[in-house]
């Protein structure tokens, strides 16, 4: 029996109560029961309820009934004269009506074993939900389509998770969303084989309305509300990173010109002497380029009107983040270095923090007040940042979690982090254990 939840995520999809009994000879036996439901998360059921009216009639028992020898039955005359009631109830139905098409496509075994995971795992997901938890709680969600994550990131303006999923021996891609208002649904959808050439490079982006696949010479544009309409364009070349300005999808190729998707318009060109710019990012209507050299911004009026944030070391890969309300932040895999600069000092960041061959870090996020750091050990270190460049590591959570990759969203003592095969929501309680350094 234990091999029926071998493949299912740690907490699944419920809309009803389950209660799993062990009896004393270790034989299990399932009893799905009606009990008043207890809300844990606002999840829609899989259909719409509707109502249904009964008619209930409440009759008297009727005395003194004989039958003739031709079979016609004849009663007392006060019975037949007596009141009958009659009530109208109208209730919910419980099931949808045999003629409507349910909105799942799982088999009956495999909603009822979800059924039962989510039930036990309600309480990770109160301590989760919790404002200030009490103490520690874990659960994860796997793919459904693979057993390997390939990318993933988090669509902060639709606070939906999205993973990019990929079958090596059959050269296919799958995209699959879980919204963070209801972690249980899981929305799949196939890409053709083929689609990209199995030697490039695709990448995931994720903003607002859009989810996008690309490579340096392809792009596939989906509506993440409905991820079967989608559009290819094959006519861009040397794509380094997609962006949306002013609503528009657009993409920026290696010499800084930025041109929307739609139309093919060129709407701009970035200063010739920040080439090649190797990624962009929107951060409150300013442009971010990252080159060898240096980080630039500039707004897209004024391309040329730009002022560059500059490090000692080469900076090879990161995205560029905002941290707190005038600092910004970028982490270098290769160099194990985080930069952090002040918004109105561009010149040399005003810190730098360097990860020791003992902690390799994967990655490092951040909040309006605190750094975070992610080691591959699953190890999560919380830094607090002093005037004078001076640093230091406030908290530590080990999650004992092993081939971490990156954090995708990060709380007061939540963490998501995303491993090579699950995502996981890790919580800390107010009596958890922590370090200082």
């Amino acid at each position: 029996m234990d091999d029926l939840f071998s493949d299912l995520s740690s907490i699944s999809d419920c809309d009803d109560e389950c209660l799993l009994n062990v009896s004393a000879k270790k034989s299990k036996s399932f009893f799905i029961v009606s009990t008043v439901p207890e809300v844990i998360m606002d999840i829609p059921p899989a259909f719409e309820l509707e109502i249904v009216d009964v008619k209930k009639n409440q009759t008297l028992e009727e005395k003194n009934c004989e039958t003739d020898s031709k079979g016609d039955q004849k009663f007392d005359k006060w019975v037949q004269t007596d009141f009958v009631e009659m009530e109208s109830i109208a209730c919910y139905a419980d099931l949808p009506p045999t003629i409507r098409e349910a909105t799942y496509t799982e088999s009956a075994l495999e909603r009822v074993l979800r059924h039962m995971s989510a039930h036990l795992h309600r309480a990770q997901l109160q301590q989760w939900l919790a404002e200030q938890p009490l103490r520690n709680a874990s659960f994860h969600i796997k793919p459904v389509q693979t057993k390997t994550i390939y990318r993933a990131v988090y669509n902060k303006e639709k606070n939906i998770f999205v993973l990019l999923l990929f079958l090596p021996q059959e050269n296919r891609y799958f995209v699959e969303l879980r919204s963070l208002k209801n972690l249980l649904k899981s929305i799949l959808h196939n890409i053709e084989n083929d689609y990209f050439l199995a030697h490039q490079k695709v990448r995931l982006y994720s903003s607002h309305n859009f989810v996008m696949l690309y490579s340096s010479s392809k792009i596939l544009m989906m509506e993440i509300d409905d991820l079967e309409k989608m559009i290819t364009y094959d006519d861009v070349a040397d794509v380094v990173s997609l962006l949306v300005l002013n609503g528009s999808p657009c993409y920026m190729n290696g010499s800084g010109k930025v041109t929307i998707l739609e139309n093919q318009e060129k709407i701009f060109e970035c200063s010739p002497l920040l080439n090649p710019i190797s990624s962009s990012f929107v951060i409150e209507n300013r442009i971010y380029v990252l080159s060898n050299k240096f980080i630039s911004s500039f707004t897209s009026d004024s391309p040329l009107d730009y002022e560059n944030y500059e490090t000692e070391k080469t900076i090879t890969t990161g995205d560029i983040g905002k941290f707190g309300e005038d600092r910004l932040m970028i982490f270098d895999k290769f160099s194990q270095t985080c930069f952090v600069w002040e918004k109105d000092k561009p010149k040399n960041p005003s810190h730098q923090l360097c990860f020791g061959s003992s902690e390799y870090t994967v990655d490092v996020a951040c909040d309006e007040e605190n750094l975070y750091s992610l080691t591959s050990a699953g190890v999560v270190s919380v830094w607090k940042l002093k005037p004078n460049g001076r640093k230091y590591r406030d908290q530590l959570f080990t999650t004992y979690l092993n081939h971490c990759t990156k954090l995708l969203l990060t709380y007061s003592q939540k963490f998501v982090i995303l491993t090579n095969s699950e995502v996981h929501f890790v919580v800390f309680g107010i009596d958890s254990t922590s370090g200082q350094q």
